[in-house]
């Protein structure tokens, strides 16, 4: 066996961002018809026993551009210790409606994080639901401060 710089837990988080940039992204099938791979092979990227099988970086550019969001980009950065953050600010005019959005996304983080939590149990599929809220929660914050850095 190679001795490799990424970690089991590594290409395990990597696989996750797959998971939920193909999620996002409307499904495998969804994405397949926007990318060169097919919804069978977008499949094996996200499964954690397929230990061969990730996501070409084209085909991840191709996910997280779909998505809206750089889901998988993001985590690559994290394996890496670095961040992803917007190139330009965007120039929005009604930064109170991006603080509402926001106020919207973080209570939805924690309503789910709470009910996910009540049983005293965390479930894969709960883990999934609270990774996909805290990337909406996310993409709100980075709009706000475009907005505000743009302004």
């Amino acid at each position: 066996m190679k001795d490799r710089p990424t970690s089991d837990h590594d290409r395990r988080r990597l696989k996750a961002a797959t998971e939920r940039g193909i999620k996002r992204a409307g499904g495998g099938s969804m994405l397949a018809e926007q990318t060169r791979v097919e919804a069978a092979q977008l499949s094996k990227y996200k499964a954690v026993q397929e230990d061969a099988a990730f996501m070409p970086i084209d085909v991840a550019v191709d996910c997280d551009m779909v998505s809206g969001s750089p889901v998988i980009l993001s985590t690559m950065a994290s394996l890496l210790g670095y961040s992803v953050a917007p190139c330009a600010p965007e120039r929005v005019k009604y930064a109170p409606e991006l603080v509402g959005t926001l106020i919207r996304e973080t209570g939805e983080v924690s309503a789910v994080i709470l009910e996910a939590m009540a049983d005293g149990k965390l479930t894969e599929a709960e883990r999934a639901v609270i990774a996909k809220e805290i990337d909406d929660a996310t993409l709100a914050l980075w709009r706000l401060r475009a907005s505000l850095l743009g302004a």
